[in-house]
């Protein structure tokens, strides 16, 4: 489990059930300093804008022996710029 720090990665999905929206790189999850709340934040590629607009999603960090996942409770994309916020860690 996760309860501080800052996870930095190449690779990471938002997946709308069991479909990928977009794959987000060069990302980087952290605790935002002023809410407490963990944001993603990254470049979104291979981008399906119909499974961006159908919620919910998920942000997945893939990882030797499985996977990390956060529900994404708000994003936004402003090409090629991701940002989103995070609920608690699954």
């Amino acid at each position: 489990m996760l309860d501080a720090g800052t996870i930095r990665g190449a690779h990471g999905l938002v997946k709308s059930t069991y479909l990928t929206a977009a794959v987000i790189t060069g990302f980087v999850v952290a605790r935002d300093t002023l809410t407490g709340a963990w944001m993603v934040r990254g470049t979104a590629s291979a981008c399906d804008a119909y499974l961006l607009n159908q919620p919910p999603h998920v942000f997945v960090i893939p990882h030797k022996g499985g996977a990390w996942q956060w529900p994404i409770e708000s994003l936004r994309i402003n090409a090629p710029h991701f940002e989103a916020r995070l609920g608690a860690l699954q």
